[in-house]
């Protein structure tokens, strides 16, 4: 037999194990590198989505606080325009406001708190205060 060098025995070792389907510390240490780097961009994939997910959150719970105070604006403004039974409440000061009478008729009608509604008519059923008057744009 002849004598190898480690070399040359180190070389047929390799091509032994790379016949047998393991392969070299170097192509592991390739395969490695490269799952590394893939998961390094999948850390840097999740940090955009959670960094989306948190902007989403945001805009979400400011959305949702926008939308509860233009529900309370839109019932304000709904109580302003609506119809008050005069057996639910009257008018808290004196003014003029658009009544509506038992007998059906709509009509404008002076209240004050002292003396009630100035109407010789029959009684008043419910009422509304009258609308702002129109601004400078028509509005």
């Amino acid at each position: 037999m002849s004598e190898r060098t480690v070399g040359e025995r180190l070389a047929q070792d390799m091509a032994m194990l790379r016949d047998a389907g393991i392969p070299h510390k170097n192509e592991l240490e390739n395969v490695l590198a490269r799952k590394n780097e893939r998961i390094e961009e999948q850390d840097a994939e999740i940090t955009v989505l959670r960094d989306t997910i948190l902007c989403r959150d945001i805009a979400i719970r400011f959305g949702d606080k926008h939308i509860t105070e233009l529900e309370a604006e839109n019932t304000a403004l709904r109580e302003q325009v609506r119809w008050v039974p005069v057996s639910e409440r009257l008018p808290d000061d004196h003014g003029f406001f658009i009544a509506i009478t038992g007998s059906g008729h709509r009509c404008l009608l002076g209240y004050n708190t002292t003396h009630g509604w100035q109407w010789d008519g029959s009684a008043v059923t419910h009422w509304m205060p009258l609308p702002p008057p129109p601004t400078e744009s028509g509005q």
